[in-house]
């Protein structure tokens, strides 16, 4: 979402592309029309000034600011990688840019090159960048979290530190200052891994022999404005952590009056209203009895809101869903049975 509360999606792959939800309709730019490469997309974001950023695999980056669009690459820029693998918009300030080969700061049009060689990185490969409350860069590297002040760096490692990892996936930073990093060992085996969090003084790791977190390989992390850390773990599942209980949006009861009709297949019905602010109305049918389940996701595929969960006789069934907790864009309801399962979108906008 950018400064204007305008929700964006990206697309992957050959003829990948971004939309904008604007109205009641969605804008949508690929490279034919766009006339920059926007194929094979990893990563979106917006700056403070609302241009959108678009980080690609093997093309490098396009920038859009609402009318233009422009692109860099190694060709026409000080980068060394198109390889793109994550974003930081410093807030009123430039972006960092993390590749494969080194950190990048654009700061009106000018760049700035880190490296294993000129700076204190400890290793080229740059998986995600934070900031804390005191302006100090956050980087998760192949070989250690560094932090960075804007003139020293430390570098935290299995040898100096009690990080999880060394291998490090990722790296957030929640509103209490808090550092959480994901690591692994690679496909090495045995392996080891999980998340940290460090408070500034001390270190404490989660992994599946201490918590619910479903492997030892985790990937990404991300918080939500409600404090709550989504963890993916590689091939497995996402978890969710918050110290003070996980927060969801949220739910009514679900209606349990069952219809004079005994339906006779399983049907999911497309929400009403939809689009929606803040609450819709989601209908289903069971044409046998059995375990129900009923989730809403976000377009990353995370869970945002259980809606429902238990055993249900056969009947049709209503549920209110009240997304007022979260931002404007696509979310996902599915509806899940012993024998149906099924899909559908709906628009929340604020």
């Amino acid at each position: 979402m950018d400064k204007n509360g305008d929700t964006w999606i990206a697309a992957d792959g050959t003829y990948g592309g971004v939309a904008k939800w604007v109205d009641d309709h969605w804008e949508v730019w690929e490279t034919a029309n766009a006339g920059v490469p926007l194929q094979g997309i990893q990563i979106i974001d917006a700056d403070s000034l609302g241009n959108l950023w678009v980080g690609m695999k093997y093309l490098g980056l396009s920038i859009f600011d609402g009318n233009n669009w422009v692109h860099y690459d190694n060709s026409n820029s000080p980068l060394i990688s198109n390889e793109i693998q994550c974003f930081y918009p410093e807030p009123g300030g430039p972006m960092w840019i993390g590749t494969y080969v080194g950190l990048f700061k654009y700061d009106n049009n000018n760049w700035t090159v880190y490296t294993e060689s000129n700076s204190g990185l400890p290793a080229n490969g740059i998986r995600g960048i934070d900031q804390d409350a005191q302006g100090n860069l956050w980087i998760a590297t192949f070989e250690g979290l560094a932090k960075f002040d804007g003139a020293n760096w430390t570098v935290y490692t299995e040898s100096n530190s009690g990080i999880v990892s060394e291998n490090v996936t990722d790296v957030e930073i929640d509103t209490n200052d808090v550092v959480w990093a994901s690591g692994h060992n690679t496909q090495i085996w045995p392996y080891y891994g999980g998340v940290s969090r460090f408070d500034g003084s001390s270190w404490i790791n989660f992994t599946p022999n201490n918590s619910p977190l479903p492997h030892l390989q985790v990937a990404k992390l991300d918080l939500d404005s409600r404090g709550n850390l989504w963890i993916s773990a590689m091939s497995e599942a996402v978890a969710v952590y918050n110290p003070d209980g996980v927060v969801i949006t949220g739910i009514e009861d679900i209606d349990d009056d069952i219809l004079t009709d005994v339906p006779q297949n399983f049907r999911l019905d497309q929400n009403y209203p939809n689009p929606f602010n803040p609450t819709t109305t989601i209908r289903f049918a069971l044409s046998k009895p059995g375990l129900v389940s009923l989730k809403v996701y976000d377009l990353t595929g995370r869970v945002v809101a259980d809606l429902f969960n238990g055993y249900k006789n056969t009947g049709e069934y209503s549920i209110k869903f009240d997304g007022g907790q979260l931002a404007s864009g696509m979310y996902f309801y599915r509806l899940q049975t012993e024998r149906f399962s099924q899909t559908k979108q709906m628009l929340l906008i604020k």
